[in-house]
């Protein structure tokens, strides 16, 4: 009907179109005053804003330009809004003419000159069409919304303080095919206080319309077809009202979608960024209703429902809190409906997190107690999928009378999915637990008496897993349990978080013992231990205030055996002791299930039981005695070794003992630093004895002896060697050794070899200096072949004068088969000046029959410069019977000083004639003070040449020159160094460096070190390594470093390094405005272009207690590696602690941390703790 209604009205409108345009002008000519009066049927309406100075504003000139426009408009009875098809019209440019009678402004109508609305004042009868005619300014736009001064097109009524009932308001919107909708806006606006009362908001109604009209210059029409029209409402409420100490506050808000006059908001009180919210949630209800800190008595009470949705689904909120004296008591819950799905247009700025959490329903306990007698809390969490599955977690805790507790519970159901939409932090952990409860329970007694409790248990409907630590410190006594089981059942070992499997394993590892480092296979081994209980008990008791005794037992084990390690120990100042035993079941075969550590301290064969115990005592004075017992067996063999040691002044004695039956073969499973060598000794025995005693200064007697029993069980072998030297006087010494050596078996004499010295020494004075020697060798036994033989010496050497010495040796060696060998050498050295010397030396070796003779001649050449500095030539010439001669020639610049210089070379020359030659030398030059040379000061310089050059090629030739200063505080260096290869190419490095403050105090200031390597290829690197730094020995300080291809040590490498191709940045800030304490940020990057890699690290260092001279260092780094599109992080904490050095002790501790968080590789535990002391004692 209503379509039918605008084609019957377009058609009337296009007839009365020519006329319209003909008679406008006419009708608006031949109009008198008493034509525009108002008739007695007419309603007397004012209008709403009208000017007061009505004559004034007649008086405004109108507005000339502007395009003429000329349009014919059905009016509906009621309505007082005619929106012309454009807007910015110029103002007093309008005529217009409803029915046949024109329209006085300002008594008639009224206009938004720049919306393009007509605000009729004048009653309008069903058939009325208004013509009007006005210029508008086309440069301006002609689309979009319009809502020009709502001045001119709004009425607003005070019906009280605070209540204002406006109507009228409204915006029109034109669209480029010619449509015109109209919105109207009807509302209340409400802001007032009464008492503490305070209620702000709004009631709205809007109505949207679509309106027709005709271009009378073109003849086009405007239709309501394809508006969007209908009507809606806006309630907007805020109540607050303070009550019992509080705020009662409520809030209510619903906005029809359709509702399309939010600018009408303003009106109410709100701001532009609440208005623009709340159009977003139109078509959603919100109310929330808040009570805080009511009081009630000595209660106070709070509570809260938040809801917002619609008619598919909402968000609720509901808290309760409560307070009295220390109790503290708060409950949450969050229910979000499946149907809700306008997550981005609500306020909540969690929206993202709400919208991964739709059918999920959550419960927050909280409450907390502080009494009397400590501080007790209590927490809860309960997520559920609605009516399919929980999670829940509870925890108690209490603290106080040096008491701290602490109990935790939670359970994952199994049908529960929804991990990756919660918003806890450990949701990627609770996702392994499905299916699984786990119970925690700690306990902490402080004070004299000192007890902590551990317990944890993950299970399952299969099997579970239990782990226990407990300490007691009372005085002196400590106490150690740990407990740590798995049944055969359990199968979720993977299930647990990296924490709390490097937590197991640092357990195991402490039941083995003080000092045992972990194995990074631990944490991956100890998944294999299902059916497997380790039970430890240990403790120490302090005797005094330096002895201590220590015990300690062990088992590991299932229903098939175990193993069981019992140890006993004392410590004390004069005695140590420890003894540990070890036995194993033979039933207990699964090695497997023990982890890389322990199978390294128990062994892996089945059956291997073994003892130590180790003894050392301080008897008074430098008398020490020390004892070690070894033994061990397998279901096969025994193996053992003894040990004794004995010291005093002047006099130590060593035995040692091992033997290892042939058919042990538990050797894998030997944790000890001679497995190797027993493993060589299987099926032998072996006995040491070692004497060494200095009977007084004129005796000195040594004893070594070595025997056992060969592999085989029958051959035997024992040597010996017996020393002494005896002082007979000052002047002269004898010197004694006698050494034997047999191997044997009971048929035969394998080898039977005795050596025997003898030698005199006597100091004649003036006369010179004699030796005699006389030497025996006998080589006897069947696998002896050598003859036997006696070699006597004479050796005399004497000064001459003051200047000159000689030294003359004689030797005869007889041998078993008649034959001999002389030998012959004399020696000559002269001082020819008091700073230059010659050393001559001719030797001769006759040999009988057919062996050749030998003669050797040396010379040498000296001369003394003076400060150390000495040069040194010697030639040897070796001619042999075989006419084979060689030559070695050197001389030498020892390195010495002169005039600040520093100076030293060496060269050599040998050579075997006609065959080959050999060049080396090296020289360096440089000074040894800086120097100062007028403007520039501290000087320095050097030269360095290293080469090595054998049958006529370069094998080595190494050059470098330095040169650098400074002129004020700004330094400069160059630096030259080449190498070359071995195809006897050079590479060659040229160093430039800058620094503009050598004192290193200035505030700013930047160093410089630029260098151009050349390689043999004539291929280019430029090193760089820029650094800049501001604030140096202030309270803040920054440095940046920038590096491009920084160097790397390659000892085998051309220049000893090679360029890599990275580029690094470093950044470090540094803060010293605190008294005790530094603070630093540090943040390195290094890119390498090539590989794609990114490395990445940034940290804080806190030097704590800076001015003591015991600090406490702190250090954090964030390290992430990124390449092949691949990220691996890790975290790294260090505390450390280093005491400060006493005359005769020092003492360090630190404590480490690292934990993996991407890509972790596989030889790595996920968290890994390391636990350092350092500690010396000198006396």
């Amino acid at each position: 009907m209503k379509s039918k209604e605008v084609r019957m009205r377009s058609k009337s409108i296009m007839t009365l179109a020519m006329t319209a345009a003909i008679s406008s002008l006419a009708i608006a000519q031949e109009t008198t005053p008493e034509n525009s009066q108002t008739s007695e049927n007419t309603l007397p309406i004012t209008a709403p804003n009208l000017r007061a100075n009505s004559a004034a504003e007649s008086m405004i000139p109108e507005a000339v330009g502007g395009l003429t426009a000329l349009e014919l408009i059905p009016v509906r009875p009621g309505s007082t809004r005619v929106p012309l098809r454009r807007g910015h019209v110029m103002s007093l440019s309008e005529r217009l003419d409803l029915g046949g009678r024109i329209l006085d402004r300002d008594r008639d109508y009224t206009v938004d000159y720049a919306a393009g609305v007509i605000v009729l004042l004048v009653p309008v009868q069903q058939g009325d069409s208004l013509r009007v005619s006005y210029r508008y300014d086309a440069t301006k736009a002609q689309t979009g919304r319009f809502t020009g001064d709502n001045s001119a097109t709004t009425a607003s009524l005070s019906l009280v303080p605070g209540a204002t009932f406006a109507l009228g308001m409204g915006v029109t919107e034109r669209s480029a095919d010619g449509r015109v909708t109209v919105t109207d806006i009807y509302g209340l606006a409400n802001n007032f206080k009464a008492g503490g009362l305070q209620i702000k908001g709004g009631i709205y109604a809007g109505e949207r319309r679509a309106t027709e009209s005709v271009d009378l210059m073109t003849g086009a029409g405007s239709g309501e077809q394809g508006a969007q029209e209908g009507s809606g409402q806006a309630i907007v409420q805020s109540a607050a009202l303070p009550l019992a100490g509080g705020t009662i506050s409520v809030d209510y808000r619903a906005i029809d979608k359709n509702f399309m006059g939010m600018d009408a908001l303003g009106g109410a009180g709100f701001n532009a960024d609440q208005i623009n919210q709340f159009a977003r949630e139109r078509g959603l209800k919100r109310t929330n209703f808040a009570a805080r800190g009511l009081r009630m008595g000595g209660m106070v009470l709070g509570s809260g429902m938040n809801t917002v949705g619609d008619s598919n689904g909402s968000i609720d909120w509901r808290s309760m809190s409560l307070q009295y004296g220390g109790l503290q008591v708060n409950f949450n819950s969050q229910t979000v409906d499946q149907g809700f799905t306008r997550f981005n247009d609500i306020a909540e700025e969690d929206r993202g997190q709400l919208a991964k959490e739709r059918g999920l329903e959550r419960t927050n306990i909280d409450a907390v107690a502080q009494t009397g007698i400590g501080k007790f809390g209590f927490t809860q969490l309960g997520v559920s999928e609605q009516g399919v599955s929980d999670l829940r977690r509870r925890a108690l805790s209490y603290e106080g009378l040096n008491l701290k507790l602490h109990w935790f519970d939670q359970h994952v159901e199994d049908g529960f999915r929804r991990f990756g939409d919660l918003r806890e932090g450990d949701r990627g952990q609770l996702a392994k637990e499905v299916g699984m409860r786990r119970e925690n329970f700690s306990f902490a007694l402080a004070g004299p008496t000192a007890l902590s409790y551990t317990s944890r248990i993950l299970r399952d409907d299969t099997g579970r897993l239990n782990q226990q630590d407990l300490r007691l410190t009372a005085g002196r006594l400590t106490l150690d349990h740990r407990f740590y089981a798995m049944n055969s059942g359990f199968e979720r070992f993977g299930s647990q978080s990296g924490e709390e499997i490097n937590g197991a394993v640092q357990s195991i590892v402490a039941m083995m013992g003080p000092g045992v480092n972990p194995d990074g296979n631990d944490a991956r081994m100890l998944g294999n231990s299902q059916g497997m209980d380790r039970k430890f008990w240990g403790g120490s008791y302090g005797l005094s205030a330096n002895s201590t005794v220590t015990g300690n037992w062990f088992r590991l084990g299932s229903s098939e055996g175990g193993i069981e390690v019992q140890q006993f120990g004392i410590a004390s100042q004069n005695l140590n002791l420890a003894v540990r035993t070890q036995t194993s079941s033979d039933s207990f075969e699964d090695r497997t299930a023990l982890t890389a550590t322990e199978q390294r301290i128990l062994g892996t064969d089945t059956g291997f039981d073994r003892t130590n115990a180790d003894l050392s005592m301080n008897l008074g004075g430098a008398r020490q005695l020390t004892a070690s017992y070894f033994s061990a067996n397998d279901l096969q063999g025994d193996l053992n070794r003894q040990w004794f040691q004995y010291k005093d002044k002047g006099f130590e004695a060593t035995y040692r003992h091992r033997s290892v039956d042939q058919a042990f073969g538990a050797f894998r499973s030997l944790n000890d630093g001679e497995r190797d060598l027993f493993g060589a000794m299987r099926g032998n025995s072996q006995t040491e004895s070692l004497v060494n005693w200095a009977v007084n200064t004129n005796l000195n007697l040594q004893y070594a002896s070595n025997s056992g029993q060969s592999e085989d069980g029958v051959t035997q072998f024992n040597n010996s060697d017996i020393k002494a030297q005896i002082n007979l006087d000052r002047l002269t010494r004898i010197n004694l050794q006698l050494w034997e050596n047999n191997r044997f078996d009971p048929t035969a004499s394998l080898l039977d070899q005795r050596y025997r010295h003898f030698e005199l020494f006597r100091n004649m004075g003036r006369l010179g200096e004699l030796t005699l020697r006389r030497e025996e060798s006998s080589w006897d036994g069947s696998e002896e072949n050598r003859p036997d033989s006696t070699r006597d010496t004479l050796v005399y050497q004497t000064q001459l004068n003051s200047t000159t010495s000689i030294r003359t040796e004689h030797s005869e060696a007889k041998f078993e088969d008649g034959t001999r060998e002389t030998l012959r050498s004399n020696t000559i050295n002269t001082q020819l000046t008091p700073r230059a010397g010659v050393s001559v030396t001719d030797s001769h070796i006759d040999r009988d029959n057919s062996q050749p003779d030998q003669t050797r001649r040396d010379y040498g050449f000296w001369v003394d410069f003076g400060s150390n500095i000495r040069l040194n030539w010697n030639s040897a010439r070796n001619l042999n019977g075989a006419g084979n001669a060689t030559r070695d020639q050197r001389l030498g610049l020892t390195a010495g000083q002169f005039s600040g210089m520093q100076v030293g070379g060496d060269y050599r020359h040998q050579g075997w004639d006609g065959q080959r030659d050999l060049h080396q030398g090296n020289f360096s030059l440089s000074n040894i003070k800086p120097m100062d040379w007028g403007f520039l000061k501290d000087v320095r310089f050097n030269f360095t040449a290293d080469t090595h050059r054998d049958l006529e090629q370069w094998k080595k030739e190494n050059r470098s020159l330095g040169f650098g200063g400074r002129s004020g505080n700004f330094g400069f260096g160059f630096d030259y160094r080449s190498q070359i290869d071995a195809l006897q190419q050079r590479a060659i490095d040229r160093v430039f460096t800058v620094s503009t403050d050598t004192t290193g105090k200035a505030s700013i200031r930047a160093d410089i070190h630029y260098n151009v390597r050349t390689m043999p290829d004539n291929s280019m690197v430029m090193v760089r390594d820029f650094r800049f730094i501001a604030g140096a020995g202030q309270t803040w300080s920054v440095s940046h470093e920038m590096k491009t291809n920084p160097l790397r040590d390659e000892s085998r490498a051309l220049l000893g390094s090679v360029a890599t191709e990275w580029r690094v940045n470093q950044w470090r800030i540094g803060y010293n405005g605190l008294d005790d304490a530094k603070l630093g940020l540090v943040f390195d990057e290094k890119i390498n272009d090539n590989t794609k890699q990114l490395i990445r690290s940034m940290g804080i260092d806190a030097l704590l207690f800076a001015g003591s001279p015991s600090p406490l260092r702190l250090e954090y780094r964030l390290n992430q590696d990124e390449r092949n599109d691949k990220r691996q992080t890790r975290h790294w904490f260090s505390l450390a602690y280093d005491q400060r050095p006493g005359p005769n002790q020092t003492f360090g501790i630190s404590v480490t941390n690292l934990n993996w968080e991407h890509a972790r590789p596989q030889s790595f535990a996920p968290n890994q703790w390391g636990l350092r002391f350092d500690y010396s004692f000198r006396f």
